[in-house]
């Protein structure tokens, strides 16, 4: 595999799975609709990146254009320079993407790719875009990216009001409620809630019993 970026930045960890809530929900799992994402909120992803020589990055871009474009991770610039101080220094890594989707090319593409690679190696990448410059500077040192604040403004995405918070908490607990009801019931822990934004209220609500009723639907209140 490739070098442990997590640990050169001590401030980022590796994507992994989350662990499961309890069945009867807790503070910490109330505390997840809070979206705001800080710079030290980057997870990293495993991607296949291959080394190459400078001059050979104009003809792996243009290829992988055709066979591999990875609309989904668009903010991550195809190219990074190796820089002083690293191994193979002056030499570049060209992003090639997830492992399934590279190993799903064609044989075609794939020995075209290794015609002008060095080697093929795994890389720690962003998994999701910056939505802050800050994020944008601090996280471009593990590998480059493209900056597009979001439509409406950076403070209209991220950031919301106490009263507004404390009601989507109000509404994620009740749904942890009926996740937690059906699972003593011996069914699965989910439950559900639709809210009408408008009027802070809960309009219907639902929880797992597929054992009992296959064709359950959210109920109705009011």
């Amino acid at each position: 595999g490739g070098p442990d970026v997590s640990r050169d930045h001590p401030r980022l960890q590796r994507l992994t799975p989350p662990a499961a809530a309890g069945a009867g929900g807790s503070d910490d799992a109330v505390e997840r609709v809070d979206v705001r994402l800080r710079v030290e909120d980057l997870r990293l992803m495993e991607v296949l990146c291959c080394r190459a020589e400078p001059r050979q990055a104009g003809a792996l871009v243009k290829l992988l254009g055709g066979c591999l474009s990875l609309p989904h991770l668009r903010y991550l610039k195809r190219v990074r320079r190796l820089a002083p101080g690293e191994e193979h220094a002056g030499q570049v890594l060209v992003l090639l993407g997830p492992r399934a989707d590279v190993e799903a090319l064609g044989g075609g593409d794939r020995e075209a790719i290794d015609g002008l690679c060095i080697e093929v190696r795994e890389e720690g990448v962003p998994s999701f875009a910056p939505n802050t410059r800050e994020q944008f500077d601090a996280w471009g040192s593990v590998w480059p990216l493209n900056f597009r604040p979001p439509q409406g403004g950076i403070k209209e995405l991220c950031a919301f009001t106490p009263p507004e918070l404390a009601e989507m908490r109000r509404f994620m607990g009740a749904a942890l409620k009926l996740a937690s009801a059906a699972h003593g019931r011996g069914h699965g822990a989910v439950g559900c809630v639709i809210v009408d934004p408008a009027a802070s209220h809960i309009v219907a609500e639902g929880c797992e019993e597929t054992l009992s009723a296959p064709f359950c639907a959210p109920r109705p209140l009011g």
